[in-house]
């Protein structure tokens, strides 16, 4: 795709090549009539009136040479049957004379655009008016008008030092005001067969041009005798000299680009398309045009400031709101260029125009740093920090480890968006490989297993940190107040890439007794490090433990079904207990003991879990970690507590047992008290009390140990609720519980 700059709808667009060649000095612009109208007629109307002047009727012949736009045969034909030959060149003259109040903003504009290499004005005209003269008086403070004007066959050599000026390559009237004298005028079909084939002048000059320079046409129709002319010489060369540079041209459509493509579709030219009607008047003036190359005049007179003040004109603004104009513009001011990346980093408060830049393409393998230094200039701004949480997720570890470089060097930001930034480091959005999972089940059950091999599948069943943008409502609640918690600004979740692949994992390992003890080593260190993450998240408080509700059972258990964060670290640390216990018991004890020691009550629950295993611990250990817990936990913990009751309760010592159910009796009322009751709501302690020591109790009936004291509570609870006077079932271990839904299928009448 061409990239091009168009700054307007109904412009034209201008190809990115040929604005730097524009801006390089490199391009002239042969102008003819339009750049002149209206004040001045057109070939056309120049006829109409000199032969109303003349008072003369055209023949049959020149009438059907005027009908085909073939102008400069009409004057032929005319100067040939009258006795005052130099009577047209006369009309002619007089018809062009300057008006009293010239206006000349067409010529300024193109006077601007057309500084050569070396600055100085470069036009070429087909033009006889001084209209240019006429402008470049104003736009040039040391040179006359007579310096600077040429015309007719003395014309600088293009490419040679001394070429710049008006140069008129068909000749010039006088224009006394300014001191330039009349030149013979390219006017007549004769005119034109000297000036383009018998001397050749014109068309030597405009092919050694066309080897120098790139030419813009402009104020032409694909008829004008200039244009066919010119381009038919040029067209005749170009196969022969591969020098010669493209020609582009302006044409002019009124409400479809393909009308201007078929006047110019044969002849050899890049088209310019534009709109010649006035979008606020309605009338023909090529308004659309010249309000185009006014702002690209803009440009090349100060193209580096001119450059930065449109980019910052547009990012400054929503991305939502940018026309399809500014989005072809951003193509040509970003595309292929880099100078621009300082602007945009200051101008842009919408992230959104990040991504207009990836759908552009206008990239050069800087956005990276683009964003990441974007995204620096504020540390404690949300948007700024859910740009580039989104970016992270696309761009990957290059960009996370040039957040993390920048944020090195960062000084007095607040504690919360200090961490914020560093678990942003720590954060992993881009889906792990499949390929990895693969790997390593491959390996696992190659037969030939390195240590290796066993730490990089105990981490690919560690969970991945994502950070997600916080509520819409939590930023609003939190507007211009300094956040306290990481809720506050960011939601982290500890999730599972490849569920199917982490259990297929989970059972290599367990399929490997000898390699249990390693493997209950590895998979512990990799939950202390998650466990410490998520502590560090606020996933995990003095009073909360978001595995509580993500792991409901420590064992294998539906409930746990479709769970994420610590659930595949706990599931292999129990499916290898087993093999640990018997491979080295001692070892086995000693990694179960340090549980306790993990944040959180997860560690904790393992613990609890394992001590269910006679092989590894006895009733009597059981019973004593069971009454060394906290408070908290020993009322928390649900379906741990209850099976170590169930299982291990009925062989442990009388005195163990009887301080166990004595806590269960006693300390309920003391700890659900400690929940305050706000004012209206339910007072729910009591009967979450009673269920809690229910369970208990019955664990301790069901074991065949529970005191006569015990089965009185039993009862007396029982009685205050009728729906406990029953066994014990599988959701009264849990919190909560998923059901699965049967349909009905059929009249149910």
């Amino acid at each position: 795709m061409v990239m091009t700059l168009r700054l307007s709808n109904d412009g034209p667009e201008f190809p990115s090549d040929l604005v730097d060649l524009l801006l390089a000095g490199e391009v002239v612009f042969l102008c003819g009539t339009g750049v002149s109208a209206p004040q001045m007629p057109d070939f056309k109307q120049l006829v109409e009136r000199t032969y109303e002047l003349l008072a003369v009727e055209r023949t049959d012949s020149e009438q059907n040479a005027f009908d085909l736009g073939r102008f400069e045969e009409v004057l032929g034909s005319l100067t040939r049957r009258l006795a005052n030959p130099h009577a047209v060149a006369s009309t002619v003259s007089e018809l062009l004379a300057v008006p009293e109040h010239p206006r000349l903003d067409q010529h300024r504009t193109i006077l601007r655009l057309s500084r050569n290499r070396d600055n100085p004005i470069t036009v070429v005209t087909t033009n006889f008016d001084t209209l240019f003269e006429r402008a470049a008086v104003e736009v040039m403070t040391n040179e006359t008008p007579r310096e600077i004007s040429f015309a007719g066959q003395a014309l600088p050599a293009p490419g040679s030092s001394s070429f710049s000026g008006v140069i008129h390559i068909h000749g010039r009237l006088a224009d006394h005001e300014i001191g330039l004298e009349y030149t013979p005028l390219v006017l007549t079909s004769a005119d034109y067969g000297d000036a383009y084939m018998r001397s050749g002048w014109a068309s030597r000059f405009l092919f050694d041009l066309a080897r120098c320079k790139v030419i813009v046409l402009a104020g032409y129709s694909a008829n004008d005798a200039p244009v066919r002319y010119f381009l038919n010489v040029l067209e005749a060369d170009r196969a022969r000299f591969s020098d010669l540079k493209k020609v582009y041209a302006f044409g002019s459509y009124e409400h479809n680009q393909e009308d201007a493509r078929r006047s110019w579709g044969t002849l050899a030219v890049t088209l310019l398309p534009y709109c010649r009607v006035n979008p606020e008047t309605g009338e023909h003036d090529h308004w659309p045009l010249w309000r185009d190359l006014a702002a690209l005049a803009e440009i090349a007179e100060r193209p580096k400031r001119s450059r930065r003040e449109r980019a910052r004109r547009i990012l400054e603004r929503p991305a939502a709101d940018a026309s399809s104009d500014s989005r072809w513009e951003l193509r040509w001011l970003f595309g292929g260029r880099r100078d621009l990346w300082s602007v945009a980093l200051n101008a842009i408060v919408d992230p959104e125009w990040f991504k207009v830049f990836k759908d552009e393409r206008l990239w050069s393998g800087d956005e990276v740093w683009v964003i990441s230094s974007w995204v620096a200039k504020d540390w404690q701004n949300r948007d700024r920090l859910e740009c580039a949480l989104e970016w992270q997720a696309r761009l990957g570890q290059p960009f996370t480890e040039k957040i993390e470089q920048r944020l090195l060097h960062v000084k007095g930001l607040d504690e919360i968006w200090i961490r914020v930034w560093r678990l942003f480091g720590l954060a992993e959005p881009v889906e792990r490989d499949n390929l990895a999972y693969w790997e390593m089940r491959e390996r696992l059950a190659s037969g030939v297993v390195l240590y290796s091999d066993l730490r990089k599948t105990v981490s690919l069943l560690a969970p991945r940190l994502m950070l997600n943008r916080s509520h819409h409502e939590l930023r609003e609640e939190n507007a211009g107040q300094l956040s306290q918690k990481l809720g506050d600004i960011v939601l982290p979740r500890m999730a599972i890439p490849n569920r199917h692949s982490a259990e297929e994992l989970v059972s290599a390992l367990s399929s490997m007794p000898d390699s249990a003890s390693m493997v209950l080593d590895l998979v512990t260190a990799e939950l202390r490090f998650t466990l410490g993450l998520e502590v560090d998240l606020e996933m995990i408080g003095e009073d909360f433990d978001v595995n509580d509700s993500i792991v409901p059972s420590i064992e294998s258990h539906d409930q746990n079904q479709y769970r994420e964060s610590v659930h595949f670290l706990v599931r292999a640390l129990t499916e290898s207990l087993s093999d640990a216990a018997i491979s080295n018991r001692d070892h086995t004890r000693r990694v179960v003991t340090g549980w306790k020691s993990l944040p959180g009550r997860i560690g904790l629950r393992l613990c609890l879990h394992a001590m269910r295993k006679s092989t590894l611990f006895d009733a009597d250990e059981a019973m004593s970690t069971l009454l060394s817990v906290s408070e908290k936990d020993f009322w928390s913990i649900r379906r741990e507590i209850a099976l170590l009751l169930k299982e291990r309760a009925g062989t442990a010592s009388a005195e163990l047992v009887n301080k166990v159910e004595e806590r269960i009796l006693k300390s309920g009322d003391a700890y659900y008290d400690s929940y305050p009751i706000e004012p209206g709501e339910t007072d729910w302690r009591a009967h979450a009390r009673d269920f809690a020591v229910w369970l208990r109790l019955k664990m301790l009936q069901d074991a065949g140990i529970l005191s006569n004291v015990g089965a009185i509570e039993l009862s007396a609870i029982t009685e205050r609720h009728d729906h406990l006077n029953r066994f014990v079932e599988d959701r009264d271990f849990f919190g909560a519980y998923i059901s699965s839904v049967r349909n009905i299928v059929g009249d149910p009448a």
